[in-house]
């Protein structure tokens, strides 16, 4: 059973609570968004992706990073010659 999380903010920034409305991501991001397996954590020079724990589960390296789904997450950095994007386990 997927554990889904729900975003709420705190003093202008961003954690997730449960269905029974506990902080279950103390609040300390810009941004948030709901999710079931995990979800992209923008940093301030790169982004990650933060487990329902809180755990960051991709660690900060990408240039952007989507929500796991079916146990991948769509990873992606940006150069001259374009951009370059893949999956992450």
């Amino acid at each position: 059973m997927l554990r889904r999380l729900y975003p709420v903010s705190v003093d202008g920034t961003w954690g997730y609570i449960d269905k029974t409305g506990t902080i279950k991501i103390q609040p300390q991001y810009e941004l948030a968004g709901s999710f079931s397996e995990a979800w992209p954590r923008s940093g301030s020079t790169a982004s990650g992706v933060t487990s329902t724990s809180g755990t960051m589960v991709v660690q900060p390296q990408f240039d952007d990073a989507h929500p796991f789904s079916d146990g991948l997450a769509t990873v992606g950095k940006f150069s001259e010659e374009g951009p370059l994007f893949g999956f992450h386990r």
